[in-house]
C-alpha cells in the first residue's frame, strides 16, 4: 500500500506505474487514489497496471462508481481513519453498485489481494 495524493511529488499515483510493470505479480494498492487531486493520475495509474489497486478514502464517489466500472473490481473500502468509515461505507451504499459490486469493494477484494480466507464460525 502506497499513499497517493497530498506530498507531491513523491505521492503522485504515476510514480507507481514503473514498478507496477516491473513488478506485474505485486500487487500495489494506491491508498486515496490521489485525493481527487491527482484523480486524473490515479485512472493513468490503474488503465496502465491491472496490478493497481485502489482504495476509496478521501475519493469522491463518482469517481468510484467511474473506476469500478472500468476497471472492475479493483478497489477496496478504506476509510483514513475510524471516525471517517460512515462516509466511506456511505459512497459504496448509495452509488447504484449491485450487491455483488458493493460485496466485491467491502471486502472481497481484500481477500483476494491479500489471500486472506474466512474460517466457518
Amino acid at each position: 500500500m502506497v499513499h497517493t495524493g497530498s506530498g507531491m511529488p513523491f505521492a503522485s499515483p504515476v510514480n507507481l506505474i514503473g514498478i507496477a510493470k516491473e513488478y506485474p505479480d505485486v500487487k500495489i494498492i494506491m491508498a486515496h487514489c490521489g485525493m481527487s487531486l491527482l484523480a486524473d493520475e490515479a485512472a493513468e495509474a490503474m488503465a496502465s497496471c491491472p496490478n493497481i489497486y485502489g482504495d476509496t478514502s478521501w475519493t469522491k464517489g463518482f469517481l468510484i462508481r467511474k473506476w469500478v466500472r472500468k476497471y472492475g473490481s479493483r478497489m477496496m473500502l478504506a476509510s483514513g481513519h475510524a471516525e471517517n468509515i460512515g462516509t466511506e461505507l456511505a459512497k459504496i451504499r448509495t452509488y447504484g453498485f449491485t450487491e455483488d459490486k458493493q460485496e466485491s469493494i467491502l471486502g472481497k477484494t481484500a481477500l483476494e489481494v491479500f489471500k486472506l480466507k474466512i474460517g466457518s464460525f
